[in-house]
């Protein structure tokens, strides 16, 4: 059912416009699953999925990261950062 997203390095775009909340958990284990082993410093996610995805998303992915957390946003022009641990990155920086 859920080859509505995939990992491309550090980036995550998903295009799931049809889930219902309840397969939420589920996608969300298959893609942070994909940086148990492979932590990332900046995790960037774009695409075409409801915001509680996003949300659930960027709140378990804040957990596997070293630096920060960024979503796309095209009237930003770049993926904006959302969550930072780190000095590097600051809240509502866009990434281009």
């Amino acid at each position: 059912m859920f080859d509505c997203y995939r990992v491309e390095g550090n980036e995550i775009v998903v295009n799931v416009r049809d889930i219902s909340p309840d397969d939420l958990l589920y996608l969300v284990d298959l893609i942070t699953s994909e940086f148990l082993y492979d932590r990332k410093d900046l995790i960037k996610i774009k695409g075409d999925a409801p915001i509680w995805l996003y949300i659930s998303l960027c709140h378990l992915l804040s957990y596997l990261v070293n630096k920060a957390i960024a979503v796309y946003d095209a009237s930003a022009g770049g993926y904006v950062v959302v969550i930072s641990h780190h000095p590097e990155y600051k809240i509502g920086q866009v990434i281009t």
